[in-house]
């Protein structure tokens, strides 16, 4: 999720330098034209999964979850456009390319990102239009039935959630940027519709990760930071586990799970590298496991094949 804080200072410095600014710098929209990479948003969103094998077919993901990690590794956009896998047992970071999506907006690029099954990621731009983004050919195609701005959520957080346990049916959640809570979006009609607000985090913007084991969590701004398990029927937290260490800056969050831990990545401005840091559940630590991306990441998601307990 891209944190627009950073963008609007940038903004102010340059409106001062130039006495005078027409566009908002609060938020991202209007016209315009993406530039050559663009820049992005922050967006996390992760799933895991729960028994049975993860087959790649094409750039599908097949199997009832809880799969190999090796073929549901997470995915990551940068704030230049550029696309990574990212594999948490190694740590290994491997750019596959750049997404070429034809953003638009004051701040054109992506905001969010999630992975279906299918092995494609959905891809909010940060003037809230959504794109497809094939993970193996990086081929972008514009999702033109999907209206900006349903039910007030222009930009948000975005993630995938097995419906049962161990199931291949899914749901991509959304959660709002200006904190109104957690919506739900329909893959087929492309409608959004609410679900509830966070009654203990009204006004806080939150990245989203589900799991294939069918549960929902967020990657709260507060302070500290915090991450919560949400009721996916309403919108409430189950559990809330502050996170000391961790601080999203400027630059953007991202949120994702696998292999029954939590990676935050967060950086301090936009163009700044970021961290990713792990939270382990069970044990309830946090650590910081690599501490230069190479970029400003923007939206992380794997699919729900991927394992929601670490791979022997």
């Amino acid at each position: 999720m891209r944190s627009f804080l950073g963008d609007t200072t940038k903004a102010l410095l340059a409106c001062v330098s130039l006495l005078a600014c027409s566009a908002d710098a609060s938020r991202a929209g209007g016209a315009g034209t993406a530039g050559p990479g663009g820049s992005g948003g922050m967006g996390g969103v992760a799933t895991g999964g729960s028994g049975g094998t993860a087959v790649g077919v094409g750039g599908a993901f097949t199997g009832s979850g809880g799969g190999s990690g090796d073929v549901c590794p997470v995915y990551l956009v940068g704030y230049d456009n550029a696309f990574y896998s990212f594999y948490p047992p190694t740590l290994e970071t491997k750019q596959l390319g750049y997404i070429d999506c034809p953003f638009t907006g004051l701040y054109p690029g992506p905001f969010s990102m999630a992975i279906d099954r299918k092995g494609i990621a959905w891809v909010l731009s940060t003037n809230g239009l959504l794109y497809h983004v094939d993970i193996k050919t990086l081929a972008c195609t514009a999702m033109g039935d999907f209206k900006q701005g349903q039910a007030g959520f222009l930009t948000f957080g975005m993630g995938f959630v097995s419906d049962t346990p161990g199931g291949d049916a899914e749901t991509l959640y959304a959660s709002d940027y200006d904190g109104k809570g957690l919506a739900r979006v329909d893959t087929q009609t492309l409608t959004l519709s609410t679900v509830g607000p966070y009654v203990q985090f009204q006004g806080k913007a939150a990245e989203l990760t589900g799991t294939g084991s069918a549960r929902l969590f967020g990657f709260f701004r507060d302070t500290p930071d915090v991450v919560a398990e949400i009721d996916k029927t309403s919108g409430e937290l189950f559990s809330q586990f502050p996170q000391q260490s961790v601080h999203i800056g400027l630059g953007g969050f991202a949120f994702a799970f696998w292999g029954g831990d939590f990676y935050m990545f967060t950086s301090a401005s936009v163009g700044a590298s970021s961290q990713i840091d792990k939270f382990d559940l069970k044990a309830g630590t946090t650590t910081t496991v690599k501490t230069d991306v190479g970029t400003t990441i923007v939206g992380a998601g794997v699919s729900t094949c991927a394992p929601i307990e670490p791979p022997s």
